[in-house]
């Protein structure tokens, strides 16, 4: 079954990294110097394609997004009908439909470039690249349909979706294929459907731009959605377009500039992207070193629901590989490789891909795309707890009482049932996904972001089967910060909960909130540890829909910014519940 025109009645699509980038070398390019030809060598895919060409790239990698994220277990290709993708696209004119066509069946010659996949010489450079899928398939059935089977490579899922799975990393970088994290080094982008469907020409560099703004620029500088982004970027897609460029001596066409971004704007709000103040969207703040421009992000675009829902997905397609090859898992479980316990781990795997809820979630990502999958991180723990063989678990993981759920000993349910009380330790507490990713030894996967010969050897040494000897492989250790696995009473990030003006209350309340503040900066000026434990105790408190606000924040934001708004919620927290803090005060006099 096809799944291609369900793309287009989802609010955000997922352009990869390197599309965007694609997007943005043509942008402006030097078509007029000899430099050119060398920057066509230097694009972000290859064969290098236009703006319009791009914009139906992506129409057709979200048809293939699709296909995937529906998959129920491992294939070996997708499908595609080339008259539906046709059909669904809103207005497609006749030219467009031919290069549609052309782009549709040429997919499997176009590569993703990264910087490692350049050899310069002397006067010309060598591009291999990473072809997005292994080879393809004309079908052409009874009745005259056409449609494309693309039989995919063990990275096509990974380029697709504009992740990147680390442990599958570690075993291409152990056999020195190519890396996928060098062209995932940016936050997943999510694109708004219908105003992106409906924009044309400069439109479309327009709200780029914005879109940049939110997913990669941490720009968000509120709460309530307001994003910053410089007039100056804006003016200079204007002035690219050549019906708008003006004689040098002539001022820049300011008038015209303003009712183009107006115009867009509306049509921004109609789309649902924008609050529907067109006031607020047009707000141009002085703020140094030059202007700048404010507008607000409607509710329904900041939320984080829809990209969480699509990482899952994501990340159950990549699992269904792992259970088709074991390479990975086995490495960790290598002192069984009888048949039994392939089986075993096979259907573990299988298990867990199986979707249960709408909670649950199998994956932690760092800010740039790359996840790890949790049920290899609980072979990968359970192993190296357990064999000689391995690399120890540092002393703050091996000491945790996450431990005790660490085996896949007994039948398939017992195991299954720890693994779903391991996933919800980890998916209720952010400081522990924090320091899965801080500690460059928590899991093997983070070694295959680092470029170091010690990360070398370990790799190396993973893959050999050796036993681990601490004279042969040094392995500095940095503590991991342990967190509790139990869970505070929830408390409601909403304002509503704090005493009113007119409270008997707000007295007292506004009286710890000061005290609050000073002993908030005491804590972090001289005891970050006890800052840390502060800020677990508050996360552990809210509920699920504030550990999804603060989730969508974090990656929004930079992190100074982040902190900012943290630190004012975790001066209400410490008003509230002054026994927390206290008690941990008394006993650090004591």
């Amino acid at each position: 079954m096809s799944h291609s025109a369900s793309i287009f009645s989802q609010s955000l699509w997922y352009p990869p990294a390197w599309w965007v980038k694609a997007f943005d070398e043509e942008l402006a390019p030097t078509k007029n110097t000899l430099a050119y030809s060398s920057s066509l060598q230097k694009r972000s895919i290859w064969p290098p394609l236009d703006k319009g060409e791009l914009n139906l790239l992506l129409v057709i990698l979200t048809s293939i997004q699709n296909e995937l994220l529906h998959q129920t277990e491992y294939c070996e290709s997708v499908v595609l009908e080339i008259a539906a993708i046709g059909k669904s696209l809103p207005q497609i004119s006749p030219q467009s439909k031919k290069t549609l066509e052309r782009l549709f069946f040429s997919l499997a010659q176009i590569k993703v470039v990264d910087d490692f996949d350049r050899k310069s010489s002397s006067n010309s450079y060598n591009i291999s690249g990473l072809p997005i899928f292994a080879a393809d398939n004309i079908r052409i059935s009874t009745d005259g349909n056409t449609s494309l089977e693309l039989k995919l490579s063990p990275h096509s899922s990974e380029i697709v979706f504009g992740i990147c799975d680390l442990y599958q990393e570690l075993s291409r970088h152990h056999k020195k294929l190519g890396l996928i994290s060098t062209s995932s080094h940016r936050p997943l982008f999510g694109l708004w459907r219908s105003a992106w469907l409906d924009t044309h020409g400069l439109e479309g560099d327009y709200f780029l731009l914005m879109e940049r703004a939110l997913n990669w620029e941490h720009r968000r500088a509120s709460f309530e959605g307001h994003v910053v982004g410089s007039i100056d970027d804006f003016f200079k897609c204007f002035t690219s377009q050549k019906k708008f460029r003006q004689p040098k001596a002539l001022e820049p066409n300011w008038i015209e500039f303003h009712k183009s971004l107006a115009r867009f704007f509306r049509k921004l709000i109609n789309h649902g992207y924008l609050t529907a103040h067109p006031a607020d969207n047009l707000d141009i703040a002085a703020l140094p070193p030059k202007p700048h421009m404010v507008w607000q992000v409607s509710p329904l675009r900041l939320s984080a629901a829809l990209t969480q829902s699509y990482l899952q997905n994501a990340a159950r397609n990549l699992l269904f590989r792992h259970s088709h090859d074991l390479s990975v898992a086995e490495v960790f479980w290598r002192t069984r490789a009888q048949p039994q316990w392939r089986e075993m781990l096979r259907t573990f795997l299988l298990r867990v891909a199986t979707p249960r809820n709408a909670h649950e979630k199998i994956y932690v990502n760092n800010k740039n795309s790359c996840i790890i999958l949790l049920p290899l991180l609980f072979i990968e723990w359970t192993s190296r707890l357990n064999s000689a063989d391995l690399l120890p678990l540092p002393e703050d993981i091996s000491h945790a009482p996450i431990t005790e759920l660490l085996s896949l000993e007994g039948e398939i349910e017992e195991i299954l049932q720890r693994y779903f009380a391991f996933e919800e330790v980890i998916n209720k507490n952010i400081l522990y996904q924090d320091a899965i990713f801080r500690e460059p030894r928590s899991t093997y996967a983070l070694l295959s972001l680092d470029k170091t010969s010690e990360a070398e050897n370990i790799i190396s040494h993973l893959f050999s089967g050796a036993a681990f000897e601490t004279n042969v492989v040094n392995m500095p250790l940095k503590p991991v910060s342990q967190t509790s696995a139990e869970v505070s009473p929830r408390v409601n990030m909403s304002p509503g909960s704090e005493p009113t003006a007119s409270s008997p209350a707000t007295s007292q309340f506004h009286k710890l909130k000061k005290l609050a503040a000073d002993e908030l900066k005491k804590i972090t000026t001289n005891s970050p540890k006890a800052y840390e434990n502060l800020k677990n105790t508050f996360f552990s408190s809210l509920d699920d829909s504030g550990k999804q606000l603060f989730f969508e924040l974090r990656s929004q934001m930079s992190h100074e910014l982040f902190e900012g708004h943290l630190q004012r919620r975790l001066i209400d927290f410490m008003a509230k519940n002054p026994s927390n803090w206290s008690k941990n005060n008394n006993q650090k006099n004591a």
